[in-house]
């Protein structure tokens, strides 16, 4: 009787060789990680054009959509794609009142300094002082959406 000998290991198959495991792992996640980082620099909607219509407030639609709509939201509603992973959930600049003053001097102290808690970041090197008054201009515009006036009801 012939006794058979196993045939040595195939160093190309998969299962003798777990480097090629981890590499497959690392290009998958290279590969997610691009899909997601290209998915979040999606390009703004235009503005509507009654921002258009006036150039400060159009400056300051550019510079939300750079720095703040990512926390902030599109509406301003505190629910950007980041607001999930801050410690401290952005604030609604919509429905919530603003904590440290709505008026221009409040809302440019804290754009150009950062929330006093230090999760929203300081823009005062990040922004000129034309995009820091455009930008204030058009966050202040969210709460003015908020001042009606009251209606008589009869």
């Amino acid at each position: 009787m012939d006794i058979v000998e196993p045939s040595p290991p195939d160093l190309n198959a998969p299962e003798a060789n777990p480097a090629r495991y981890f590499i497959f792992v690392i290009l998958c996640l290279i590969v997610l990680g691009g899909m997601l980082w290209t998915g979040l620099r999606i390009p703004p909607p235009p503005p509507p054009p009654e921002i258009k219509a006036d150039p400060v407030l159009a400056r300051g639609y550019e510079v939300y959509m750079r720095q703040c709509v990512a926390c902030h939201g599109l509406q301003g509603k505190g629910d950007g794609p980041r607001a999930m992973s801050t410690p401290v959930k952005p604030r609604n600049l919509v429905d919530e009142p603003w904590k440290y003053g709505e008026d221009e001097a409040a809302v440019t102290k804290i754009v150009r300094e950062g929330g006093p808690n230090g999760v929203m970041p300081a823009f005062g090197t990040a922004l000129n002082a034309a995009e820091l008054k455009a930008v204030v201009k058009y966050v202040q515009r969210f709460r003015k959406r908020l001042d009606l006036q009251p209606v008589a009801v009869d």
